[in-house]
């Protein structure tokens, strides 16, 4: 009975030493290094720049004849079906509250609600009420409100709590919390407060980890 292809045979090596140097068949040696994530959302100028040439300084240690690959591994994010679900779901809302109170209320104040949560899901809304209940929404992503809602989602899903600190591991892994605190409100207050947020769940995040470990020992 044969068994399973092994990543020598994947890769066409002959020979893999214990510190990692590997031989291929027709005699290159191979060395694979695995390194951290670098998410480019949250990178500034100067640290764009500080990761570039720490690459351009792995390339010129390079012997004459050897060469360097880069693989790299990314998730896409499907901004436009993102951007659609919480455009349809504002839709929604204007129109229930034009269906339930459109006969109650004042027409120019239901003009101003409604266009209010027409511009939400806009990444620059022009009212500044528009803004302010963005920076709301998005705040309810962090802390332990954020921990949970996800929860519920995932077990929604059929999904537990191991599921939750795997994705808690991603969003750390790939920078998404920063990228969010950095592009994610438009008032410095809500901001303050959402990093506050952030450290608390952050911590949970940790302990239910820490448990999940002792659980598989």
């Amino acid at each position: 009975m044969g068994g399973g292809a092994t990543a020598g045979d994947l890769l066409g090596l002959a020979a893999i030493e214990p510190d990692g140097l590997m031989v291929a068949e027709d005699g290159t040696y191979v060395r694979a290094l695995e390194v951290g994530t670098v998410n480019p959302l949250v990178l500034d100028q100067s640290e764009g720049e500080r990761v570039s040439q720490a690459f351009a300084q792995v390339v010129a240690r390079l012997p004459d004849r050897q060469s360097l690959q880069l693989y790299v591994q990314g998730t896409p994010l499907a901004l436009d079906d993102v951007l659609a679900e919480e455009s349809h779901r504002c839709e929604q809302a204007a129109e229930l509250l034009v269906s339930l109170l459109g006969a109650e209320i004042e027409e120019s104040l239901l003009d101003r609600t409604t266009r209010l949560l027409h511009e939400v899901p806009h990444r620059t809304p022009v009212i500044d009420e528009a803004k302010l209940m963005a920076d709301a929404l998005n705040l309810d992503d962090f802390g332990l409100i954020g921990l949970i809602i996800q929860a519920v989602q995932l077990a929604l899903q059929g999904e537990g709590v191991a599921d939750l600190a795997i994705a808690a591991e991603k969003r750390e892994e790939y920078g998404y919390w920063e990228a969010r605190i950095k592009d994610g409100f438009h008032f410095e207050p809500v901001r303050v407060i959402a990093i506050k947020r952030l450290a608390t769940s952050r911590r949970v995040a940790k302990m239910l980890a820490d448990e999940l470990k002792e659980d598989r020992l």
